[in-house]
């Protein structure tokens, strides 16, 4: 049962992280610029390099040209995105470095300055950065993108999720995860107990473990209800949970730890479970009978 309450949990934590998930889309048009943006930037770096790719450079400066800044920050806001935008508007700024250079001096000084500029490890964090983005496309509604860029092949996912119904979805998500939790949780308690308890008012000693080895003595008290799994025991002794006891009872001493515990009651799990004869000596045992310590 309780493999079912982390499975369920898991569940509940994964529909709460959906909204928040489904709000991190960016327009189909920026992730199509920033898409060309990689490309074209990966393409002349190649170019000042080897040379290849011969109009490199009027692409990447038609790309620089139609990104505008005000735009790529109101969308990556928009999309609750702004953690990206130093990381692209970085990026943006350093391709047209490398253009200035090259428009003013030979491939090979663009090339220089690309390496001090580690712009071949730039190129790479901006591509998976763009890979990782979904975007929204007319009317609200959201694509994804496969991995391989430029591009990719769109599927309509539904209607976008604005970043504060997104949270307040996620809050509806997370008091559902607790609901989920305790509902389970209480019928794991219920199945828990197997065994069918009996009413009983039978005198008992309870010794705490920790408490033999120093000489003190033994607390009375009585039996509530028992069964062959464990019982409830009324006692003035304060205990806590997972606390290891021992029960003086007729003839028999049992094993026992504390399950849970108020003011008057301590709720007990045997050690062993009791055999049927066991389990009737304790409840034929007068009150009067208890075993002293």
């Amino acid at each position: 049962m309780r493999k079912f309450l982390q499975i369920g949990a898991c569940m509940a934590m994964w529909a709460a992280a959906q909204p928040a998930y489904a709000a991190n889309r960016i327009s189909c048009q920026l992730h199509e610029d920033l898409s060309g943006l990689h490309t074209s930037a990966a393409r002349f770096l190649e170019h000042i390099s080897t040379g290849a790719h011969s109009g490199a450079r009027e692409k990447l400066r038609a790309q620089l040209d139609a990104l505008s800044e005000d735009f790529l920050k109101r969308e990556l806001e928009d999309a609750g995105l702004t953690r990206l935008t130093a990381t692209f508007l970085s990026y943006i700024r350093m391709q047209e470095r490398l253009v200035q250079q090259y428009d003013i001096a030979p491939p090979k000084k663009a090339n220089d300055l690309a390496q001090r500029l580690s712009a071949h490890d730039a190129t790479k964090r901006v591509r998976r950065e763009v890979e990782k983005l979904g975007c929204k496309g007319e009317g609200g509604a959201v694509d994804g993108h496969s991995t391989g860029l430029p591009g990719g092949t769109a599927s309509n996912l539904g209607r976008r999720v604005e970043p504060k119904e997104a949270a307040a979805m996620s809050v509806a998500a997370i008091a559902l995860i607790f609901i989920v939790i305790v509902s389970i949780e209480r019928i794991a308690q219920r199945h828990r107990r197997r065994a069918k308890r009996f009413p009983c008012a039978t005198a008992c000693w309870v010794v705490p473990l920790g408490e033999l080895r120093t000489g003190q003595r033994a607390e009375q008290a009585s039996f509530v209800d028992v069964s062959q799994l464990g019982g409830k025991i009324r006692i003035e002794h304060s205990f806590a949970p997972e606390d290891s006891i021992q029960i003086l009872v007729g003839d028999q001493t049992l094993e026992a730890y504390v399950v849970w515990c108020n003011a008057d009651y301590v709720g007990v799990k045997f050690g062993a479970r009791l055999t049927e004869a066991e389990l009737m000596l304790i409840r034929s045992s007068q009150k009067t009978a208890a075993k002293s310590a």
